[in-house]
This record gives structure tokens, sequence and C-alpha cells, in this order.
């Protein structure tokens, strides 16, 4: 029997938590219906005002996020799971986390689930 956590719904198909230094990119994949889910992001604690807390931006076969200015030791977050992909089958795939930092390592919890299809 394999593992199974639904929340609200959604199929968690992905979760991790990572510890990242300050400008460097992770690489991450996971697999979604047979389908690899790519997502490459980076911390950026000094980024010019202007540019928005979160940029996401598609490239490709992937999605590049930005986490600007993200330097609450005591914690960030997403204010609810956001969408950022559909499956092969056109399910939305879901991204929540938490982050917090301290000096110039970021530690992020992230978790992906897939919204359930009613039949």
């Amino acid at each position: 029997m394999s593992n199974l956590i639904t929340i609200d719904g959604k199929k968690v198909v992905y979760g991790t938590t990572l510890l990242v230094a300050d400008e460097h990119e992770v690489d991450l994949r996971f697999d979604v219906e047979g389908w690899q889910c790519r997502v490459i992001f980076t911390f950026h604690p000094n980024a010019p005002e202007p540019e928005p807390p979160v940029q996401a931006t598609p490239e490709g076969d992937h999605l590049r996020i930005r986490f600007n200015r993200w330097t609450n030791a005591i914690g960030t977050a997403l204010p609810a799971p956001v969408p950022i992909a559909a499956s092969p089958s056109g399910s939305k795939i879901y991204m929540a986390l938490f982050h917090h930092k301290v000096g110039s390592l970021n530690r992020l919890d992230i978790q992906f689930a897939l919204e359930e299809k009613s039949v």
C-alpha cells in the first residue's frame, strides 16, 4: 500500500525540506502522472524594492521562481497553495511553502499537491 495524503481535496505528490544559501539555484524535479514537473528557484535578499516578493516565470519546460527580500528569521510563507502547472490529465498542481532564514541560509519547507478530479 502506498502512502496517500490529501489536504483540502488535493493529493500531496511531493514534499521536502531544503537548506539553501542566498543566490544559490535549486533545480527541483518530481514526477506527476508519469510527467516530470520542474521548478527552479533562488533567494535574492537584496533585490531592489520595486521587484515583487515572488516572481514566477515560465521558461520552456520549467517554472523559474525568485524569492525577493524573504529575510524574516521568524518566517515567511505563501498565504495559500498556488497553482503552478497542469498535469498531463489537466489537473492543477499546487505549491505551498514556508520559509525562514538565519544569516545567509534559507530553510524552505515545500509541498506540491494535485487537485483531485471529481467523478
